[in-house]
């Protein structure tokens, strides 16, 4: 017991050991986490500041005539939509030429919602459409131009806006500028060259390398929520962050994903190496060595009972023939037996106490080897019937003792390969249990069939049967079904030497209900061995 003393104080130093290794890897990797949120964090913002800029690059030197800066007497002062068109008729040019020619230009009032084109006029529902746009965003006054991608779909394909706003000097909006081009005139260009115009990750952590090998893009317009920009390749990761133009659901929504590995790998060599896994594997190994000594305890406990129990049964069942061996052979050596039929009485219980006494020994051998993985089987050809018929007659001494009677169901046509002597050795112990586990006065019915390339061996008892949860157990050495209630003598070991014995003949060995009541113990043999 100080054994196990021991390994149980070893399983729980190891616990709060392997406890405290683990609260710490998870302080360290929720620390390096939070850092990686952030990093992904500040990406976004970044690529926000460079699609800003990159904006202003694109869009504000077209629209600069129309919507700069003047003074309060000027600002109310339009200029017409042809220094719109002049100025701006190199940007956001389509590859389609079909689709260039269909932009137009316009200018918008809010004072009363009016509208001035020059070029392709659209048709009224595209104006009303227009004007709800422009409505909307006139309402906004964090930006002064911007491209609206995929305003509207047109028989030409998806068509955006580009358009910015005349304020008066004191931020009074009086005009909307812009025009209308393909969807993807400018977008992909601006938002693809603010991806690339800047690292958006610090090198001291992912290296001089460009974004989209440590990072995926994807930009959103909020109110239309149309994907205007995504880069060429993306990730999967739980390292995502969202930044916005301006605020609200109107603005441009920036998604950046930091790939997987990089974060993987950021992670390893950002968090100290786990002493974790070690704990866990002494843990375990304490675990595992507490449950070894505590099962190989109580199995030597249980196999000193079980051996107590075997060399009782065996002493017990080795004295009584000897006894009776003993006892009329004194009787006939000193001539205490006159009578012919009392020295014939006496030989014939020496011979069946002798038989009983050899059956015993070779249970105990047969057991012996069996445990040794040496026991043998030489099959050889031969008919069944006829040595089951001379097995129940030398057992029919022993069955008349205890007040049994057998009865024979055999088929004479079975010829099958068996090892004759483990054959007679299991029969003998089949008939053997069933008179130990039967009343008084049953009949005992041994049954011999065939199917195409199996013999059936059967051995019915008239006793309480076994019950189906002690079916699979009855197998094993030592056990005895319901050994509370049932006091038949025996060793434990029968029914073991028989499974051994039909296995070495690569057949199978099980119980069964008897018809009526009762068990029926049933032996199947291949006819033939196989290699």
């Amino acid at each position: 017991m100080g054994l196990v003393a021991l390994l149980a104080l070893s399983l729980l130093l190891m616990a709060g050991l392997a406890f405290e290794a683990r609260r710490s890897e998870r302080l360290h990797r929720g620390a390096v986490d939070k850092m990686l949120g952030d990093l992904v964090a500040s990406a976004a913002w970044t690529y926000r500041l460079a699609i800003s800029e990159a904006l202003g690059n694109e869009i504000s030197p077209a629209l600069y005539p129309v919507t700069r800066w003047v003074r309060q007497e000027q600002a109310r002062i339009l200029p017409a939509l042809s220094v719109l068109r002049d100025n701006a008729e190199s940007t956001a040019v389509c590859r389609d030429r079909k689709q260039n020619a269909a932009r137009f230009y316009f200018r918008y009032l809010p004072t009363d919602s009016s509208m001035t084109f020059l070029g392709p006029e659209p048709d009224s529902s595209a104006k009303s459409l227009l004007v709800n746009r422009l409505r909307v965003n006139a309402m906004m006054r964090e930006i002064d131009a911007f491209f609206l991608i995929r305003y509207r779909d047109s028989p030409i394909g998806p068509r955006g806006l580009v358009f910015g706003f005349r304020r008066a000097p004191g931020g009074e909006l009086v005009a909307v500028y812009g025009f209308e081009t393909c969807s993807g005139a400018s977008s992909g260009k601006f938002l693809a060259a603010a991806a690339t115009s800047r690292l958006l990750l610090p090198t001291s952590l992912v290296g001089a390398t460009v974004n989209d090998s440590v990072l995926s893009v994807v930009a959103i317009y909020g109110l239309t929520q149309d994907t205007i920009y995504r880069s060429p390749i993306q990730y999967r990761s739980p390292y995502t962050a969202v930044d916005t133009t301006w605020a609200g659901k109107k603005g441009l929504a920036i998604y950046v994903t930091l790939r997987s590995e990089v974060a993987t790998r950021i992670l390893r060599d950002t968090v100290p190496r786990s002493r974790l896994p070690i704990l866990l594997g002494l843990l375990v190994l304490a675990a595992a060595g507490l449950l070894v000594t505590i099962a190989a305890l109580n199995r030597e406990q249980a196999l000193t009972a079980a051996r107590s129990d075997f060399v009782a049964s065996v002493s017990h069942e080795l004295r009584t023939p000897l006894a009776q061996i003993l006892l009329f052979a004194e009787t006939l050596d000193l001539g205490r037996a006159p009578a012919e039929d009392d020295r014939n009485f006496a030989v014939r219980v020496i011979l069946r106490e002798t038989r009983r006494l050899i059956h015993l020994v070779e249970n105990v051998l047969h057991f012996a080897v069996g445990r040794r993985g040496t026991l043998l089987v030489q099959r050889k050809e031969m008919p069944i019937a006829p040595l089951v018929y001379d097995i129940a007659e030398g057992f029919t001494p022993l069955a008349a003792e205890r007040g049994a009677s057998l009865e024979l169901d055999l088929d004479d046509d079975i010829v099958a390969e068996v090892d004759e002597g483990a054959f007679r050795q299991i029969l003998l112990n089949l008939l053997d249990n069933a008179l130990k586990f039967g009343p008084r006065g049953q009949t005992v019915t041994v049954g011999l069939s065939q199917s195409a390339d199996v013999i059936r061996l059967y051995v019915d008892d008239q006793g309480a049967g076994v019950r189906m949860e002690d079916r699979h157990r009855i197998w094993d050495p030592f056990v005895r079904a319901d050994p509370d209630t049932n006091r038949a003598p025996g060793s434990g070991m029968g029914l073991a030497v028989v499974r051994d014995l039909v296995k070495l003949h690569q057949g199978r060995a099980y119980v069964e209900g008897a018809p009526g009541r009762g068990a029926r113990v049933v032996i199947e043999l291949p006819k033939r061995a196989t290699s």
